[in-house]
């Protein structure tokens, strides 16, 4: 028997499982996977890899010889399993099958999307190459973010099909288990593909910063050659504000000749700098 219900409404289920079952999942304490006798539990935190900004929505998958329940968490997740799981085609089909086509489906379309947001990746990479955007640190958390999302999301996959195909209490019959092995090697290569890009990021984001820094030392630079072209101009300041009667004070020409003094000082820094290479 084949039931898609909300979570709410579980104890509709209660006669068809054994009462400490039902506890068990009413108590809401599930883990990833687990084993029981004749019977599998899997409890999955579903993400809707188009649109990783919602929050993931829970779905226990009851599987033995006889029945097949989706217990989900939400009418948003509770909608997403009644459109891969087309009741009519899948009339007289073993719930092994159907177990199957629900989570081929739920990965058809994945290797796009990584495919996709890789492209976008490379495009900030190239943005951050050609130019100084101030908005590139946010686009940067953002894909982080995402990756981290669907790390966690192809990590649990990988810990739940790992135990399908090691079928420990035989539920699953060998012909079957072959096409669970395929969507555990299709797992695991999604997930290998996001480990990938994530360090992809980290990358990225080291030559972003590593722009920024290259970007303050030349401002500290500027500011350091500006200081020193004005230091020894400070210096006459502060000697001729000096409360003292100067013999220069007298002589017609001695504010010229200051004026022409630290327009040379100035000249002559500048070159210096120059020579050396300093800006």
């Amino acid at each position: 028997m084949l039931k898609i219900i909300l979570n709410k409404d579980i104890d509709k289920l209660s006669e068809h499982m054994a009462g400490y079952i039902y506890e068990h999942l009413t108590n809401g304490d599930v883990d990833k996977f687990e084993y029981h006798k004749n019977l599998n539990i899997i409890c999955l935190d579903w993400y809707d890899t188009l649109s990783l900004d919602d929050e993931p929505s829970q779905i226990i998958v009851y599987f033995n010889y006889d029945n097949l329940f989706f217990i989900c968490e939400n009418d948003r997740a509770m909608k997403m399993v009644n459109t891969i799981i087309d009741t009519n085609k899948l009339y007289n089909k073993s719930n092994e099958i159907i177990l199957y086509r629900f989570f081929a489906k739920l990965l058809d379309g994945d290797t796009d999307v990584l495919e996709k947001l890789e492209d976008e990746i490379i495009a900030l990479d190239d943005e951050l190459l050609t130019t100084s955007n101030k908005e590139c640190s946010l686009e940067i958390v953002y894909y982080r973010r995402r990756l981290l999302n669907l790390k966690r999301y192809y990590g649990q996959l990988t810990n739940i099909f790992e135990n399908l195909v090691e079928n420990e209490n035989s539920l699953i019959d060998d012909d079957a288990l072959k096409y669970f092995r395929i969507l555990d090697s299709r797992v695991d290569r999604l997930f290998a593909n996001v480990l990938n890009l994530h360090d992809y990021v980290t990358q990225v984001r080291e030559a972003y910063q590593a722009n920024v820094d290259i970007e303050l030392n030349s401002l500290m630079k500027t500011f350091t050659i500006i200081t020193s072209v004005f230091l020894p101009l400070s210096l006459l300041v502060g000697w001729y504000g000096m409360n003292l009667q100067m013999p220069e004070y007298h002589w017609q020409y001695g504010y010229p000749v200051l004026i022409a003094i630290s327009v040379v000082i100035v000249l002559v820094m500048l070159i210096v700098f120059k020579k050396k290479k300093w800006f």
